[in-house]
């Protein structure tokens, strides 16, 4: 009887661990099965096309087309006259800018630095007397005056500068705003030229209406005020060239 019992045991055991490995089988079979099947999906997905780039751009693009007809701060803000973006681009060549040596404008300035030096340094007597009658009172006038007059080497120097000085300012001034289509040395030159013809003919003038109307002291003091100007006039517009 016992003998029989654990026969009929050790045969139920027998079938339910058949029944347990048979159902780990399906499981397995089944985990297979679907492992094999999104292994296939994954590789049709791979095998599709993919979308273009600019396929993608334009997609975008007619999505907010319409935007710019409804949305107004869109058009306030996004649409800007000075980035045509819808404009068709524009091709041209750009010639870079040649730079212009300055040099000899230095060396021009430098020399009639160094010439007014000269005139100070070997006259310092007239180069005070000429400062000092311009800001002073009538009362020593008379004798700076005839100071001036009877140094005729200094005067001569003195007027060249104002010449010079003046022709530069001149030129320096017409080529800043393109007044003469002219190169600088040839704007320079006639403008020194025509500073002599105009004083040169202003003093032949004064000096022959002195004698026609027989006053020529006053002709003659005309004359020294206007030459004291100019003299000083030469002078300080040397730092308003450089």
């Amino acid at each position: 009887m016992n003998l029989f019992r654990t026969t009929l045991m050790l045969l139920l055991l027998l079938v339910k661990s058949l029944s347990i490995f048979a159902q780990n089988d399906s499981i397995q079979a089944g985990t297979t099965e679907i492992k094999r099947a999104s292994g296939v999906a994954k590789f049709a997905n791979s095998n599709k096309k993919t979308p273009n780039k600019v396929d993608t751009v334009k997609k975008i693009a007619a999505q907010m087309l319409p935007l710019t007809n409804t949305d107004s701060a869109y058009k306030k803000f996004m649409i800007q006259p000075h980035l045509p973006t819808a404009a068709k681009p524009v091709w041209m060549i750009i010639d870079y800018k040649q730079k212009e040596s300055k040099d000899m404008y230095f060396y021009l300035l430098l020399s009639i630095t160094a010439f007014l030096a000269f005139i100070r340094m070997f006259f310092p007597k007239f180069y005070k007397a000429l400062f000092e009658l311009f800001f002073q009172t009538s009362m020593r006038q008379k004798q700076y005056r005839d100071q001036l007059q009877q140094d005729y080497v200094a005067s001569f120097l003195i007027n060249l500068l104002f010449i010079i000085s003046t022709g530069l300012f001149l030129t320096l001034v017409a080529l800043h705003y393109s007044l003469v289509p002219l190169s600088f040395w040839s704007i320079y030159g006639y403008s020194t030229l025509l500073l002599t013809l105009v004083y040169t003919g202003k003093s032949l003038f004064l000096s022959f209406a002195g004698w026609v109307f027989d006053n020529k002291s006053a002709a003659q003091g005309y004359i020294f005020l206007v030459s004291l100007i100019n003299r000083i006039m030469g002078i300080l517009l040397i730092p308003f060239s450089v």
